[in-house]
């Protein structure tokens, strides 16, 4: 990649320097999906939306939550939030009104039921 990167930009001509840094990837992050935290979340997820959560794999772009983790010492999750149309961190990145609203029950649904596990 680097070298065909390398190559497409000497054919600009340009006056300006093209510089590329391969850096490492971020550690993978793969939460314990059976503790209270997450037993919590499940039941607030079932309470606002009425189905049950789908636990995917995801957000890659959140590499911090392994560091939260490390750091901290607790389990981290992340809540849903944003539908999958919503382009996130694109130029075109939104987030309905109903999913904010949405969401925001979700916090505090998982406030009250991680309070009672």
């Amino acid at each position: 990649v680097i070298a065909y990167l390398t190559a497409e930009f000497a054919k600009l001509d340009s006056p300006n320097r093209l510089s590329v840094v391969n850096r490492p990837p971020s550690k993978p992050w793969v939460a314990d999906t059976r503790n209270q935290n997450f037993t919590a979340a499940k039941l607030a997820v079932r309470a606002v939306f009425g189905a049950d959560p789908d636990l995917t794999r995801e957000s890659g772009s959140i590499p911090v939550a392994l560091t939260f983790e490390e750091v901290t010492g607790k389990s981290v999750l992340l809540l849903p939030i944003g539908g999958c149309d919503d382009c996130a961190h694109s130029q075109n990145e939104k987030i309905d009104r109903k999913n904010y609203i949405s969401g925001t029950k979700v916090l505090a649904a998982y406030i009250h039921h991680l309070a009672n596990v």
